[in-house]
């Protein structure tokens, strides 16, 4: 949904970590990080209803901020094909409440987000080093420990932010 050009001053974006398991979620308020959390129906042991319920409550988390802005990690086509599948039905319900509500839909590959937030430090290759990347760099920016979902979650969000700053400088540096 491209050419739609919001200012981050004035509007919600919310940044969503995808998973069939626990979906973490950032809400920022003018490019102010306010709210993060997981979605992540526990308490269901069918695995149908359990995704219905999580694709539900990522509804029911964007119908509650109807943010301007949504920010979300493409699936990566090495996992399972069941998991493959649903991961790219959770990008579908999110792409159409997009469609549905007027709201810039943004998707990253794992490895662009990252390096949006990167600000110069190395970023690992393997997975497990990856997840500890992103709960160090909240850490050391928020001075909170969160679980990884959440905390790429908040990088998400934060990439779109960071990108739009970047564009926004061009934009003025080619006015002057």
């Amino acid at each position: 949904m491209a050419g739609k050009r919001i200012r981050m001053s004035d509007c919600i974006l919310i940044g969503i970590d995808s998973s069939t398991s626990n979906t973490g979620y950032s809400v920022y308020r003018n490019a102010i990080l306010e709210k993060y959390g997981v979605i992540c129906p526990t308490d269901i042991s069918d695995k149908d209803i359990k995704f219905e319920t999580m694709c539900k409550k990522i509804i029911e988390l964007l119908d509650t901020y109807s943010p301007a802005i949504l920010v979300a990690e493409l699936t990566t086509p090495t996992r399972n094909a069941v998991t493959q599948r649903q991961l790219t039905l959770i990008l579908g319900v999110i792409y159409g409440w997009c469609v549905s509500h007027d709201c810039e839909c943004v998707f990253y590959r794992a490895s662009q987000w990252r390096h949006l937030v990167a600000e110069g430090n190395d970023i690992p290759r393997k997975r497990e080093e990856l997840k500890q990347w992103a709960i160090d760099l909240i850490k050391n920016k928020y001075n909170t420990i969160l679980q990884d979902d959440v905390a790429e979650a908040i990088l998400i969000g934060q990439a779109r932010i960071n990108e739009c700053d970047r564009l926004l400088g061009k934009e003025q540096n080619g006015n002057n």
